[in-house]
């Protein structure tokens, strides 16, 4: 059994950032914390970009899944 305080001195909660957190955050999710929020807003401070950066990136994922999904072989895509 896994207890909050052996959680906390791993470095994983709710109090420590991840990148699937601020992520979330760059989409307009709501699947994230609050420090994952402040972690994300330094970088969106010191690169704005990042927010159409995680836009386009999730505009890429659907487009490529979509050729693979509708190639005629069975071969992966590559």
């Amino acid at each position: 059994m896994t207890t909050e305080s052996s959680v906390q001195s791993d470095g994983i909660g709710p109090s420590v950032p991840t990148a699937a957190g601020m992520y979330d955050y760059y989409l307009g999710g709501r699947n994230n914390f609050a420090a994952d929020r402040r972690a994300a807003n330094k970088v969106i401070a010191a690169a704005p970009e990042v927010i159409l950066m995680a836009r386009e990136n999730i505009t890429f994922g659907s487009r490529l899944v979509s050729t693979c999904a509708s190639s005629s072989s069975y071969a992966p895509c590559t």
